[in-house]
């Protein structure tokens, strides 16, 4: 009998974990030439360490998209070349999804 409630105690708790679940999409643009980054690396970080939950790159036209992000504050890093914009992001709801368009990257030509 107390097999069967741990059972069911796991699954639910899994379930809630599962329904609990952002997505979070995006676009990265060059402040100046107002361009598609491409290849540029996006990460979320916890917002209390610098370790890394997820990372992509920037598609062919400056998008990105994450699945399956557990609900919780969290930090967007965006990286590319010279430039870094770091974005503090707080979810609300489960299964809600989030779009940061246009993340502002000013990218410094090497003279």
């Amino acid at each position: 009998m107390l097999n069967k409630i741990i059972s069911i105690s796991l699954l639910v708790s899994g379930v809630f974990f599962l329904n609990a679940q952002i997505q979070l999409k995006g676009s990265v643009e060059d402040v100046n030439s107002r361009d598609s980054v491409v290849g540029a690396h996006v990460y979320i970080l916890k917002t209390d360490s610098t370790a890394t939950e997820f990372k992509t790159i920037t598609e062919e036209n400056g998008n990105f998209h994450f699945s399956n992000i557990p609900l919780q504050e969290f930090l967007v890093k965006v990286k590319f070349k010279n430039a870094t914009q770091i974005i503090p992001v707080k979810t609300k709801q489960p299964k809600e999804t989030i779009y940061l368009q246009n993340i502002e990257l000013y990218i410094r030509s090497k003279h």
